[in-house]
């Protein structure tokens, strides 16, 4: 299907399948409400094929033919894009649409929703899952690197609090005994991956503290992990935009 004017969809309900596979269309409107079928990816024939869908201009509507708001274009991406088999055309045509309209925060949520819905379609292998997965965690993808930020200082503070009585501790050498211990410090730069930093490099769990002991370990390599992490996020190195 080419439509090279207006195409307009004003309530329509699909109960069982929806074929838009190639459509080149030059001006979508959709007046809600359109009730779309669900896709199910167990089985062969998806209920919605968007995949290779094209469109110069999409905006969405109310049934008085009111400017969309950003629910109504949420309500988009899951409503028509999100119950469709997985394809990332419609998701970069809605993305590209946005960015030219200056929307980069629903341009960027677009992005973020295409990922999510790739990683529901049962199409990566485990270790594509796992790592799309943790890059929806920890900074949704690039597109929000300052959640591993909060990520690390939540790890920072629970380690404080763990490491917060010195009766926990025992001094690495006779003479770090008299040295002053801040647990703050202590969590912080076990946290840091640096090494023979005097805080963290002064001390270490006592050995009746097997679980303390085994704390600082996973706390001093989700350290190693998260902080070049979130470095390489907020630098660029991990962005897709």
């Amino acid at each position: 299907m080419q439509v090279l004017g207006r195409t307009t969809i004003r309530g329509l309900t699909v109960r069982d399948y929806a074929d838009f596979k190639g459509a080149r269309l030059q001006y979508l409107v959709l007046i809600k409400p359109n009730l779309w079928p669900a896709s199910d990816p167990r089985k062969l024939q998806p209920a919605l094929e968007l995949d290779g869908i094209g469109f110069s201009q999409i905006d969405v509507q109310d049934a008085d033919q009111r400017e969309a708001v950003d629910s109504d274009w949420r309500d988009l991406l899951g409503g028509w894009l999100g119950k469709a088999s997985f394809s990332s055309q419609p998701y970069h045509e809605l993305e590209s649409a946005f960015r030219s309209a200056g929307r980069s925060d629903l341009a960027d949520e677009t992005y973020e929703k295409m990922k999510d819905h790739e990683r529901a379609s049962h199409r990566l292998g485990w270790l594509d899952w796992l790592k799309s997965f943790l890059l929806s965690f920890l900074i949704r993808y690039g597109r929000e690197p300052y959640r591993v930020i909060y990520i690390g200082f939540s790890i920072v503070v629970l380690g404080w609090y763990l490491f917060r009585d010195r009766e926990f501790m025992d001094p690495k050498k006779p003479q770090y005994e008299k040295r002053p211990y801040s647990p703050f410090w202590y969590s912080l730069l076990l946290f840091l991956p640096l090494s023979n930093v005097p805080d963290c490099d002064a001390w270490e769990p006592k050995d009746n503290r097997p679980g303390l002991q085994i704390y600082a370990r996973v706390h001093s390599l989700l350290g190693w992990i998260l902080v070049p992490i979130g470095l390489a996020a907020v630098s660029g190195l991990i962005s897709t935009k």
